[in-house]
C-alpha cells in the first residue's frame, strides 16, 4: 500500500514547487520516496501537473534535466525539512530521494 503526503512550496503567498513523499511498505520496514517540482517563472503553476511531475520523480520514473545550481540551492533547505517531516508522519525507516538534489 502506498501513502502520500504533499506539500507545495510558496513564495509571497503563491504556489510555485510541490513535493512529495510516498511511504512504500517493505518487508524489512517502511520506505518514503521523495519527488519535487518547481514551475518554470514564465509559465502557469498548476497543482494537479506539479504533483504529477513530483510522484514521477519520487518513483524515480521522470528526472530533473538540467537543473540551475541556484535551483539546487533554493530547494535544499525546503527538502531537508520536509525529510524530516515526511520521515516523522510516516515513522519510517529510510528516505530515498530518486536523483537526489540534496547531496549535488
Amino acid at each position: 500500500m502506498t501513502t502520500e503526503l504533499i506539500q507545495y512550496l510558496r513564495r509571497d503567498g503563491h504556489p510555485f514547487g510541490c513535493m512529495v513523499a510516498q511511504k512504500i511498505d517493505c518487508d524489512d520496514g517502511a520506505v518514503v520516496q521523495i519527488g519535487w517540482s518547481l514551475c518554470n517563472k514564465k509559465d502557469l503553476f498548476r497543482k494537479a501537473q506539479a504533483r504529477r511531475i513530483a510522484r514521477g520523480r519520487a518513483i524515480g520514473r521522470e528526472q530533473a534535466t538540467k537543473v540551475p545550481q541556484e535551483v539546487i540551492r533554493s530547494l535544499r533547505e525546503e527538502m531537508a525539512f520536509f525529510s524530516l517531516r515526511a520521515l516523522k508522519f510516516f515513522e519510517a525507516v529510510v528516505v530515498k530521494i530518486p536523483g537526489s538534489i540534496i547531496s549535488d
